[in-house]
């Protein structure tokens, strides 16, 4: 039977790409149909119309037809035995497409076993046969069906290579690789092998070679192969594509790089290598931190245009959006990437696997967004699939989990994340580095819900893992000396941070957080220079988180802050706020420490300005903006601006979001500000709400009951004030010394009514009480000397005001009162040199316009009068009336002596 010399041997794949490429299948299928339709037509003309049709329908994968036109023609048993052959093999292949395995291969054994048949057909029928029980997992038959190809005499020396190419990739599926090797460096030995299977040699023997670890070796084949003369682009372009595979694998980045954009530079390749080698050159500079270029590269891909389509190019183009989704995520472009994992989610040809990868990564983003909700759907949607090859779910099961623990843990379900952790901890084949990363963030889970023996036993159980990283270790010691600090024991916190800070392969953004603990541990020791130490250490790594690193500074300056080295303090805040990369919030808060650094320093204006920014920040916290608003109204309070702070307090007061104990707090600061001010109806109006406030706690109202005694004390109104204290004692607690303060300003109340007995008694309950030497209540001591010497008890008066001149003093004001009480008691012991001499002393010490000064001068003028001095006594007390500063009885006592000496 006459066949066309273009078929020969008509089922071979080069013959059938190029029939595919220049014949339209639908216009030769409707030729041949109209042939055999002519009923006129002999036999000799249908069998060769059946052939034709049926070859049409199998290269336009119309295998069920093809099969029905070959077995026709097989039944009519008018083929030659080399037709037949021919025949066999194409319905085989028809078969093949069917995955009619059996059928496929009894007609290849059928072909076999024809004398007449081609040698190569019988060659390639041996190949194919062996592919097939390749499939099975026959391994025997394969290789007897591959070595039984090479051995047809007469077939063409690139078939029967190829047999052991062929061969040798199936030992490559089997892990065989040893007899991979011992076989294509025979097959490469030899001088016939032609060109093309020489490089097919190559590529297998490369497979082999790095799946036996030795990628340097597989790189030189790929070499040769990219050398040989007798290579094509696509052969080229192979050789660099898995050369490159190769480089990345070994981290030789840029050769990788290299040798991906040695295809992108080639002329002529199809859509589907150029997509491979972009995606590929991606993945690589996605790990060289290239981020640009690798969205570069995945955008071209993504955006690329070609006709026709084909699956395979498609499918990568959805692989891309996965991964530029990935990225996206990773520069927290959060909506970007969820647009891509939208569109691969849309996909309706991803595999199982595919799918719940790609969920995973949404969940992942939206949980980065902070759509924590969202994200945890996309999580139980994976745990839910019930289509996911084993394989794939020992992968993507615990790694939902492990993002829906963090997920539930970031949206403070700390108890749903510890169950979902102990979940994936119940997995027995997960890798040891996620069960050590599980138990570790479940120990932190445990920490925030004070279930501190449940997660030092999850720390312990990852530092004594043998094989825990040094990372895991570094960070499971670290949290574990944490919890020992918060129990209390920084010494032994400090063991278990001298432990994780031994550990060698370890960020430098840990190495800091471990000195920053250090630095806590040192604190609760006391030990202000080792805590320094540790937060200088930490704060000389580099590569540490932007947040680290103002942490540091701000403990450290809070220590100095304590020392009061304010100005060491102040340059950490500065440090602090001007770190990179630090949000608003974050910085508004280092603003509003430094401005208090320079309140500490008295700097108030400057403090001012600090808060000030504070304020008119956009992403200061509404904590921190009520800070400041308070903080800025105190200042004013400290320069005397009494009427600014007050408005501001107002302002303060008035807000919504002011409320319970702060609105209690601040209320009180504006009473106290009215005091100040002298507006005493104000203040006591606002002390009473203090007082009624149902947040107000105990200690507060009774600061507030004191300070509302304090304020008729200054409006001389001194039997109310002993009253009021009476009922700050009534009320039996405070602020601390609060009872010794009540008594020694009961005692000044008492001295001011003269009546010295009560001064002594009051004085002396609070001395009894409590152990004093403190400047703040020096004016109750020099009360309590005047006293004694009024009662006549002069040693003890002397002695009570040597006392006095030990203490500290944080003003003129009072510094100059030392001398002026004592000279008070020298005036009543009639020791007239001495009172004048301490008079003047504190004349000198006091503000020229104070009231200190004002009653030195009344005093002196007394003394001088009494030593016959009446001219120099009379300057001296119009001299203290004039300065309008003396107390009521002051100025009583004054214009009496002033008339004793000019009588009316």
């Amino acid at each position: 039977m006459d066949r066309p010399a273009r078929k020969g041997l008509g089922a071979l794949a080069d013959l059938a790409i190029n029939f595919h490429q220049t014949q339209s299948q639908e216009g030769e299928i409707e030729k041949q149909t109209k042939i055999l339709a002519d009923p006129d037509i002999d036999a000799k003309a249908r069998n060769l119309a059946l052939f034709d049709r049926g070859y049409a329908y199998l290269i336009a994968d119309k295998n069920d037809l093809a099969v029905a036109d070959f077995t026709a023609l097989i039944e009519s048993g008018q083929e030659s035995e080399e037709e037949h052959a021919e025949t066999l093999y194409n319905r085989a292949r028809a078969f093949w497409n069917l995955q009619d395995l059996a059928r496929e291969r009894d007609d290849l054994l059928a072909l076999t076993q024809l004398s007449a048949a081609p040698a190569e057909l019988v060659a390639r029928a041996h190949i194919q046969l062996g592919y097939s029980y390749g499939e099975l997992e026959d391994a025997e038959n394969e290789a007897v069906h591959y070595n039984a190809a090479y051995e047809v005499q007469g077939a063409p020396e690139h078939v029967r290579y190829d047999a052991k190419i062929r061969l040798a990739r199936a030992f490559n599926s089997q892990s065989r690789f040893e007899e991979t090797e011992q076989l294509l460096t025979w097959l490469l030995s030899q001088d016939d092998v032609p060109h093309a299977q020489r490089i097919e040699a190559l590529h297998s023997y490369s497979v082999a070679l790095d799946r036996m670890d030795r990628p340097e070796d597989a790189i030189l084949n790929y070499t040769t192969i990219i050398r040989m003369p007798e290579a094509n682009n696509f052969d080229r372009s192979e050789a660099y594509y898995w050369r490159g595979h190769l480089y990345n694998h070994v981290d030789r980045l840029d050769e990788a790089v290299r040798d991906f954009s040695a295809i992108l530079r080639m002329e002529g390749l199809d859509p589907w290598t150029m997509a491979r080698a972009l995606f590929e050159r991606a993945c690589v500079f996605g790990r060289w931190d290239r981020i640009d270029e690798e969205l570069a590269d995945l955008t071209k891909l993504i955006d690329l245009r070609y006709d026709p389509l084909d699956p395979r190019v498609e499918l990568f183009k959805i692989r891309a959006r996965a991964r530029r989704g990935y990225s996206l995520k990773q520069r927290e472009q959060f909506e970007e990437a969820l647009e891509d994992f939208a569109i691969v989610l849309a996909c309706e040809v991803l595999t199982p696997y595919q799918r719940g990868d790609a969920l995973v990564d949404r969940g992942s983003t939206l949980a980065m967004a902070g759509r924590y909700a969202e994200a945890i759907e996309d999580f139980d949607a994976v745990l839910a699939m019930d289509d996911l090859p084993e394989a794939s779910a020992s992968i993507l099961v615990p790694d939902a989990l492990w993002y829906k623990s963090l997920a539930l843990a970031d949206s403070d379900n700390l108890e749903e994340a510890i169950e979902t952790q102990t979940k994936l901890l119940e997995i027995s084949d997960i890798s040891n580095g996620m069960r050590l990363n599980a138990l570790n963030r479940r120990g932190i889970n445990r920490n925030r819900l004070n279930l501190l023996d449940e997660a030092q036993a999850d720390f312990e159980k990852v530092f004594t893992d043998a094989e825990a990283s040094d990372w895991q270790r570094a960070y499971s010691l670290t949290c574990y000396g944490e919890i020992c600090l918060q129990q209390g024991e920084a010494s032994t916190a400090l063991t278990y941070l001298k432990r994780a800070a031994e550990a060698e392969d370890i960020p430098n953004n840990h190495r800091a957080r471990i000195c920053w603990f250090e630095g806590q541990a040192h604190v609760r020791e006391k030990d202000w220079d080792a805590a320094i130490d540790a937060y200088t250490r930490g704060l000389a790594f580099d590569e540490i988180s932007p947040y680290m690193r103002n942490s540091l500074h701000e403990e450290r300056a809070s220590i100095y802050s304590d020392l009061g080295q304010y100005d060491a303090a102040i340059a950490d805040y500065e440090a602090a706020m001007t770190v990179e990369g630090i949000d608003g919030e974050t910085i508004a808060e280092s603003t509003y420490a430094l401005g208090n650094a320079y309140y500490a320093l008295k700097k108030y204006e400057q403090a001012q300005q600090y808060y000030s920014q504070v304020l008119n920040s956009e992403e200061a916290s509404t904590a921190y903006i009520i800070l400041a608003m308070y903080a800025h109204a105190i200042s004013h309070d400290r320069l005397e601006r009494y009427d600014l702070a007050i408005a501001e307090y107002q302002q303060l007061v008035a807000r919504e979001d002011v409320v319970g104990e702060d609105e209690a707090d601040y209320l009180y600061s504006l009473a106290h500000t009215y005091g100040k001010a002298k507006d005493y109806e104000n203040s006591e109006a606002t002390y009473q709400k203090v007082i009624a406030h149902e947040a107000a706690d105990p200690i507060l109202k009774a600061k507030t009951i004191i300070n509302s005694a304090i304020d008729y004390q200054r409006q001389h109104r001194f039997k109310e004030a002993i009253a009021r204290f009476g009922v700050a004692l009534e009320h039996n607690q405070g602020p601390d010394g609060w009872f010794a303060r009540c008594h020694c300003n009961i005692a000044t109340c008492y001295y001011h009514l003269r009546q010295f007995e009560k001064v002594i008694e009051s004085t002396e309950i609070a001395l009894a009480e409590e152990h004093i030497e403190d400047s703040d209540y020096a004016e109750s001591f020099f009360y309590y000397g005047v006293a004694l010497a009024y009662l006549g008890r002069f040693d003890e008066a002397i002695s009570q005001h040597e006392k006095t001149l030990t203490l500290e003093y944080e003003d003129a004001e009072e510094q100059s009162e030392v001398y002026l009480y004592r000279g008070i008691t020298y005036k009543v012991m009639q020791k007239w040199n001495e009172a004048l001499a301490d008079f003047q002393k504190g004349i000198d010490i006091a503000d020229a316009n104070s009231e200190q000064h004002a009653v030195g001068l009344r005093h002196q003028g007394e003394v001088l009068l009494r030593q016959g001095k009446p001219a120099e006594a009379k300057q001296a007390l119009q001299a203290a009336l004039e300065l309008e500063k003396l107390p009521p009885q002051d100025i009583r006592e004054a214009e009496a002596l002033l008339k004793e000496i000019e009588p009316s």
